[in-house]
Order: C-alpha cells, then structure tokens, then sequence
C-alpha cells in the first residue's frame, strides 16, 4: 500500500537520512579502491524540503581511479561501518584519476 500522507512520507525520509550520509562508489566487482589521491567515502549533509518526502544530499566529490563505476552507496560510517543502500547507475568510465560528482536523492513513495 502507499503511503497517502506526506508528513509520513517526510517523517520516513528524514529517518532515512539518518541511517547514514557516507557516499561511496562500487564498480562491478566492490568498493572503490586506491587511486592518487586515494579513494575515500565522503560524508553529505542531508537536507529536508517540504512535506514531500524527499531528501537531497550535499554534493559529494569522489576520487576515483580508471575503472568502470556502476553503483552509488549509503554509509553509516566513513570506513568499515553497514552498507546502508545502493543504487545502479548509468556506467561512469574512467579512463584515469578523475572526480565523480555525486548529488544523493531520497524519495519515500
């Protein structure tokens, strides 16, 4: 069933926010890893808008070596920690070093 009243929506998008704001990046085989400078989750500030039940993240600049990236992550913490959500994307390919700009969207439905 879906939820019909958007301060519900709103209260469960804010709860999500919560459960972490570290960003990551996965290829097809894991995390990211390495590169110079090296790979690191970086956090994003949630931000709440009205009673719609979205949330937007603070843009994110990833380091990212070449390779292929084909997911984004949700972390509760900037090393170790739980894999809180992860979403496909359209293949992002490097060819070397390079940045991946990340804007993290929730939308409880």
């Amino acid at each position: 069933m879906a939820i019909s009243q958007n301060s519900t929506k709103e209260a469960l998008a804010r709860a999500y926010g919560q459960l972490g704001n570290w960003i990551g990046v996965f290829t097809s085989s894991g995390e990211a890893s390495g590169g110079t400078p090296a790979y690191t989750r970086v956090q994003t500030t949630w931000t709440e808008g009205g009673d719609d039940g979205i949330i937007v993240g603070s843009q994110v600049e990833i380091d990212l070596q070449a390779g292929t990236y084909t997911h984004v992550g949700i972390f509760n913490a900037q090393t170790g920690g739980t894999l809180i959500d992860k979403k496909a994307i359209d293949a992002k390919k490097l060819d070397g070093q390079g940045k991946l700009l990340i804007t993290p969207t929730y939308t409880q439905s």
